[in-house]
């Protein structure tokens, strides 16, 4: 059981698991009853869903796709909206879906290697832009990745260590934190984006809370 997210209305949370014998998407209740499988795919697995803010679809992918399931009717679905690619080379690789449900932001893979930056997609233009060409440690690693503020223009990412904003529209960055002894990675944003939380990487991971001004 992996990749755990919880739903917009904070009363399930969503994962990928094996128990069946391949990676599907599950979700269960906050007191860990109703458990409920979401998804019956075939071909490779899918991981690390994301629910959508209305909590009517959720997104997960794998290394060759992005797939967005209909999860408001019977399940578990085997219906699945694929993305298209960046390009004819580049894959796409889904880690946050924006606050007003327009945009999903993520990183762009070619053969397995990561390409620097940030790369948004719009569900409305079904067209990709690229944010940042700016490097990130973490997206070099499946959990890694960006987070939107809740204004959905604003994106929060790990670089080099610490974290730092992008300006969706301009590509402006605004460094945010960087920690000495340590690496600020995975990020995290409350609700009301007054604080992030992140995990400190060192030897043994702990989680922390940066408050924002």
């Amino acid at each position: 059981d992996r990749g755990p997210k919880w739903s917009p209305d904070g009363k399930r949370i969503v994962f990928y698991s094996d128990r069946n014998g391949r990676y599907e998407l599950w979700s269960i209740d906050a007191q860990g009853s109703n458990l409920q499988q979401m998804t019956r795919t075939t071909g490779e697995p899918i991981w690390y869903p994301l629910w959508s803010p209305d909590g009517g679809r959720l997104l997960a992918s794998n290394t060759n796709n992005t797939y967005v399931f209909n999860v408001g009717g019977t399940l578990p679905t085997e219906v699945a909206e694929t993305l298209p690619p960046v390009d004819a080379r580049l894959s796409f690789t889904a880690r946050s879906w924006s606050p007003d449900g327009n945009w999903i932001a993520g990183l762009a893979w070619r053969d397995g290697e990561l390409i620097p930056g940030t790369w948004v997609y719009s569900l409305e233009e079904k067209k990709y832009s690229r944010v940042t060409d700016k490097e990130t440690d973490l997206g070099k690693d499946f959990g890694g990745g960006s987070v939107w503020m809740p204004d959905s223009r604003t994106l929060i990412i790990s670089d080099r260590g610490g974290l730092v904003a992008i300006d969706r529209f301009t590509g402006e960055l605004k460094e945010v934190f960087r920690p000495s002894g340590y690496a600020a990675g995975d990020p995290s944003v409350t609700a009301d984006g007054t604080a992030i939380f992140f995990n400190a990487e060192r030897v043994e991971g702990d989680i922390w809370m940066a408050t924002i001004d």
